[in-house]
C-alpha cells in the first residue's frame, strides 16, 4: 500500500462523518443514551437488577481502561497504521492482566498496590489521550470507542440473557446448567486460583483434582486488576467480568472484518449472526475461558491477512503478533492446535514475513511465555497435564514428560488403530460419535421450520455444544457459496472468507492428528476459532450472492437460538431447578419487568451499537493483488 492512502481513506471517512444526516446523528446519540435508560430502569425499579447492573459497569470500567490507554497510545503513536490501534489494545490490557497475576502471586499487598496503580494510570491516560487526540486520529478513535461500545454492551446483553431468570446469587454454580447440560467446574477454577492467591498461600494441588499449574493464569490475573477493593459477593463479580472477558471476541472480530476490507453492510450481518449463536451465549455465559483466546487469535489473523495482502511487514507488527499469540496461549491451552494450524497457513499460502517481523514476532512470544513455563516447571510442576491429555491421552497427573508420554501411548498401538483413530477424529468435526448425536441434522431442521420437540431441542444443544458443524449450523452451506464469481462487487469480501476458511481448514488437520482419544475432536476439546471463522465466513458467503441471502440465514439461525436458548433451556430450568447442583432459593428465579427491558435495551445497543462500529468505511483496506 502506498505510504499516502491511508491519509487519502481517513479524510474520507471525516468527509462522511461531517456529511452525516440527522437521522444518523440522531441514532447515532441513541447508541449511546439507549443502555443508560436500560440500565436507569432497572436500577431504579428493582434493586437486584440495579445490583447487576452496577457491578457491570464497575468491571467494564476496570476493564476497558487499560484497553483504551493503549489503543489511543498507539493510535497517537502511529497514526498512518489504525490496525494497530485495536490490537495494541487488546495485547497491552491483556499484558497488564499478566503483570497483575505476578504481583499477586508475590504478595497480595503487591497485587493491590498493583491494580490500584494501574487503574488510575489508565484513567489518567484516557483523560489526558481523548483530550490531546490530534484531529487526524479523532475518527479513528471514536471507531475505537464504537468497537468498546459494541463489546461491553454484549457483555451486558449476556449477563442479563443468563442471569436474571436465575438470579445473582451462586452465579457461577448456576451458569454451569444454564443453557446446557450439567457442565464441570471449569469455570470456577480461575476464580479459586484467584481466591487463593487472595490469601497469599496456593494450595498444592490447588484443589482435589486440578494443579495451579495445569490452566493458564491470564483470566484469573485479569479478574485481580479488579480487586484493590474488597467486594462482597465475589462470585457475581468474577462471573461478570468473566463474561466481559469472553466477549472480548467483538472487538478482535471487528478489527479483522475492517482490515480485510469487508463490506459494511456484511460486517453488520456477520456480528449479529455470531452475537445470537451458541457459540457465543454458551461459552460467553460459561467462563471457562475457552472464548477469551479467539479474540488475541482474530487479531493474529487480520495481521496475517494484511500482511499477505499489501506485503508490509514490519517489526512492530510482528511484535503485536507475537504478544497476541503468547496472550492467546495464556488464556487457554487448546490455543495451541489454532497456533500450530495458522503457521501451516502461513507456510502453503506464501505467507512469508520479512527477518524484522520474525525477530520481533519470536522475541514476544518468548519474552511474555517464558515466566509461566518457569511456574509450571519449578513452582507447581509437572504442568503438563493438559498437552498429555490431549496429545497421549494420558488423564492421571504423573511425572513423564510430554514425549515419553506420547511415544509410549503411540507404541500401543499398530498402523490400522491409529489410522482408523484419526479417521474418527475426523468424522467426529460432523457427528459426535462418543456421545450418540448423530440424528442432529434432522432435529435442526425440524426446529428451524418450529416442528421441533423437547427431544429435538435437547438434541440440538448438546450438538451444538459437542459437534463443530452443528455449532456452526446454517452458517455452513454459505461455504459453498465463496467459489461463485459473481457478483463482482463483491469478490473481494469473498476472497478474504475464503482464506478463513483456509485458516479454519488447517487447524481442524492439525487438530483431527495430533488429538490421540479416537471421536474427541468435540468443540470444547480445541481452540473456538474454527467454529467463529468459519461462521464468519459463511455469512459473507450468503452475502456475497444478495443481502437477502445473508437476511435469510440470520433469520434460520436466530429461530434455532430462540427455540432452544430462550424458550427451551428456560423451560429445562423451571422445571430442573430443585435438582441442581445448587439448591437454589425460590426468591432468587425472577421474571421482572425491569430487567426484560434492561435484556431488551442492551440487544437494541448492540445491535445499533455494532452498526455504527462497522458503518465506517475501512480504513485498512488493501488494494486485490492484481
Amino acid at each position: 500500500m502506498e505510504s499516502g492512502a491511508p491519509q487519502v481513506l481517513e479524510r474520507r471517512v471525516a468527509d462522511a462523518d461531517k456529511g452525516m444526516t440527522p437521522t444518523t446523528r440522531f441514532l447515532r446519540a441513541l447508541a449511546w443514551v439507549l443502555p443508560l435508560i436500560g440500565c436507569l430502569a432497572a436500577a431504579l425499579v428493582e434493586r437486584a437488577a440495579g445490583y447487576v447492573t452496577a457491578v457491570w459497569a464497575w468491571q467494564a470500567v476496570v476493564l476497558v481502561l487499560p484497553f483504551l490507554a493503549f489503543a489511543w497510545g498507539a493510535l497517537r503513536i502511529w497514526p498512518n497504521q489504525p490496525l494497530r490501534a485495536p490490537l495494541a489494545g487488546l495485547a497491552g490490557s491483556g499484558l497488564v492482566s499478566f503483570c497483575c497475576f505476578w504481583a499477586w502471586w508475590f504478595s497480595p499487598g503487591m497485587g493491590r498496590a498493583f491494580g490500584a496503580l494501574l487503574f488510575v494510570a489508565s484513567l489518567a491516560c484516557v483523560i489526558w489521550l481523548g483530550n490531546t487526540m490530534p484531529s487526524s486520529c479523532r475518527v479513528q478513535g471514536r471507531k475505537l470507542l464504537s468497537m468498546t461500545l459494541a463489546w461491553i454492551s454484549g457483555a451486558y446483553f449476556v449477563v442479563c440473557f443468563s442471569i436474571y431468570p436465575i438470579g445473582s446469587d451462586n452465579a457461577v454454580r448456576k451458569i454451569q446448567c444454564r443453557f446446557s447440560h450439567a457442565l464441570p467446574i471449569d469455570n470456577a477454577l480461575p476464580l479459586i486460583f484467584a481466591e487463593q492467591l487472595m490469601t497469599g498461600k496456593v494450595e498444592r494441588p490447588m484443589i482435589e483434582k486440578w494443579l495451579s499449574s495445569d490452566r493458564p493464569p491470564l483470566q484469573t490475573g485479569s479478574y485481580l486488576t479488579s480487586q484493590f477493593f474488597s467486594f462482597p459477593d465475589r462470585e457475581l463479580h468474577y462471573q461478570i467480568h468473566g463474561v466481559l472477558l469472553q466477549l472480548l471476541w467483538i472487538v478482535g472480530l471487528l478489527t479483522l472484518l475492517q482490515a480485510c476490507g469487508i463490506s459494511p453492510r456484511v460486517q453488520f450481518l456477520t456480528l449479529i449472526a455470531t452475537s445470537l449463536s451458541a457459540l457465543a451465549i454458551v461459552h460467553g455465559a460459561f467462563v471457562w475461558p475457552k472464548l477469551l483466546p479467539v479474540a488475541y487469535l482474530l487479531g493474529v489473523v487480520a495481521l496475517l491477512l494484511k500482511g499477505k495482502q499489501d506485503r508490509s511487514w514490519s517489526w512492530v507488527d510482528g511484535a503485536l503478533l507475537g504478544a497476541l499469540a503468547a496472550l492467546a496461549n495464556l488464556a487457554h491451552g487448546g490455543t495451541a492446535f489454532a497456533l500450530l494450524g495458522l503457521g501451516l497457513y502461513a507456510l502453503c499460502h506464501r505467507v512469508l514475513p520479512g527477518r524484522g517481523f520474525l525477530l520481533g514476532a519470536i522475541a514476544s512470544c518468548v519474552v511474555v511465555t517464558v515466566p509461566w513455563t518457569c511456574y509450571q516447571r519449578f513452582v507447581d510442576p509437572p504442568g503438563n497435564r493438559l498437552l498429555k491429555w490431549h496429545l497421549a491421552g494420558v488423564v492421571p497427573i504423573d511425572q513423564r514428560g510430554v514425549g515419553e508420554s506420547i511415544w509410549q501411548s503411540y507404541r500401543e498401538l499398530d498402523a490400522t488403530q491409529i489410522v482408523e483413530n484419526k479417521l474418527n477424529n475426523f468424522q467426529a468435526l460432523f457427528r459426535a460419535l462418543t456421545h450418540g448425536y448423530a440424528g442432529w441434522v434432522p432435529a435442526l431442521l425440524r426446529t428451524t421450520v418450529g416442528l421441533g420437540t423437547p427431544a429435538d431441542y435437547e438434541t440440538v444443544r448438546l450438538a451444538q455444544f459437542y459437534v463443530l458443524a452443528a455449532n456452526v449450523a446454517w452458517m455452513l452451506p454459505g461455504l459453498l457459496l465463496l467459489g461463485f464469481r459473481r457478483p463482482a462487487q463483491h469478490v473481494q469480501d469473498r476472497i478474504q472468507a475464503r482464506q478463513m476458511l483456509y485458516i479454519s481448514l488447517w487447524i481442524c488437520l492439525v487438530w483431527c492428528l495430533l488429538m490421540f482419544i479416537p471421536g474427541e475432536t468435540v468443540v470444547h476439546q480445541g481452540s473456538l476459532l474454527p467454529p467463529m471463522l468459519l461462521s464468519v465466513a459463511g455469512m459473507i458467503g450468503y452475502c456475497s450472492i444478495s443481502p437477502l441471502l445473508g437476511w435469510l440465514a440470520f433469520f434460520l439461525n436466530g429461530a434455532v437460538f430462540w427455540r432452544v436458548y430462550v424458550v427451551y433451556s428456560l423451560e429445562v430450568f423451571r422445571a430442573n431447578w430443585l435438582r441442581y447442583p445448587v439448591p437454589l432459593h425460590g426468591s432468587a428465579v425472577v421474571f421482572s419487568v425491569p430487567l426484560q427491558l434492561g435484556v431488551i435495551s442492551a440487544a437494541l445497543l448492540a445491535g445499533v451499537s455494532l452498526w455504527f462500529a462497522s458503518a465506517a468505511p475501512s480504513d485498512d483496506r488493501a488494494p486485490s493483488p492484481a
